[in-house]
């Protein structure tokens, strides 16, 4: 059963990355989500055996049905990317070789949380497939994303109090096991609004020349899902993965200190690399890592 759901997260993954590569397109460029999927070069619209997820690219031979125009690789990339990325958060659970084994209400708990960092992943990955593509950061994923998990954690101490559910940021609970899926309503209340006015301060004092005031939403949401402080540790890394890659690209003469960068790519990267290794041997990581950086 185990091996079966590590499968299932890989294919509901690659699945998830067909309409992240196809909602981060259309909204990366102010585009509605509605309509089928057609060709870009002649028009064609893609019909129900033309959208399975990597298996469709494979027998097209990565051509187009009708005019056999190349269709771009990014989208067989963003498939199979999104598919280990969910496998991958699916072992990173610490009781993730129990789902569908107990046969009890802890394969709902588990399930539930397991769906819940799939969510917020697909919300993450369109957010950086945008930034990178076309230099923008969907309002319409960053600010609903940010309302509802801010919604949820309301929900969880003050409606539900009693609900627990398997997580990587909250104490100790029942059998030093079950915990908050979610950081609690104060916490993810703040590390919003911190996480949001720091990068928004610096885009109002640059005039949006530094950074743009998307980023500050983006940050908003991220806030709202790791909470303070650990919020501080998803912007700390991703500034020093930028800075990294800005490095690297100036060295090759690629850029220069002028030449824009998409920071959301390096938000959203840092943030998902939390969301794995904060679930793996319950937190430690993550927590050694926020320790560490404030004790600097």
């Amino acid at each position: 059963m185990f091996a079966l759901s590590a499968v299932f997260s890989f294919v509901f993954g690659a699945i998830a990355g067909s309409f992240i590569d196809a909602a981060s397109e259309r909204w990366g460029q102010d585009k509605s989500i509605m309509g089928r999927s057609h060709c870009v070069s002649c028009g064609y619209v893609l019909k129900w055996k033309d959208l399975f997820p990597v298996f469709s690219f494979l027998a097209l031979r990565g051509r187009c049905a009708s005019c056999g125009v190349n269709i771009p690789r990014r989208h067989l990339i963003i498939e199979i990317l999104t598919g280990f990325i969910f496998f991958v958060i699916f072992l990173s659970l610490p009781l993730s070789k129990y789902i569908f084994v107990t046969g009890t209400e802890i394969d709902l708990i588990l399930f539930a949380n397991l769906l819940f960092l799939w969510v917020v992943t697909s919300a993450i990955l369109i957010l950086i497939l945008s930034d990178a593509r076309f230099y923008i950061i969907p309002d319409i994923v960053s600010m609903p994303g940010a309302l509802a998990v801010l919604i949820l954690a309301a929900l969880l101490d003050y409606v539900f109090p009693n609900i627990d559910s398997i997580s990587f940021l909250a104490q100790e609970g029942v059998n030093n096991i079950f915990s908050r899926v979610i950081p609690s309503f104060p916490e993810s209340l703040l590390g919003a609004t911190i996480g949001s006015l720091f990068f928004f301060s610096i885009s109002f004092i640059s005039r949006g020349k530094w950074m743009g005031w998307g980023d500050g939403k983006m940050a908003m949401f991220l806030g709202a899902l790791f909470g303070w402080p650990f919020v501080v540790s998803v912007a700390f890394a991703s500034f020093v993965l930028g800075s990294f890659v800005g490095l690297f690209l100036m060295l090759k003469k690629e850029a220069t200190m002028k030449s824009l960068l998409p920071f959301g790519v390096f938000l959203g990267i840092s943030a998902i690399f939390f969301l794995i290794f904060q679930n793996t041997s319950d937190g430690q990581m993550f927590r050694f890592f926020s320790s560490s950086f404030f004790a600097l």
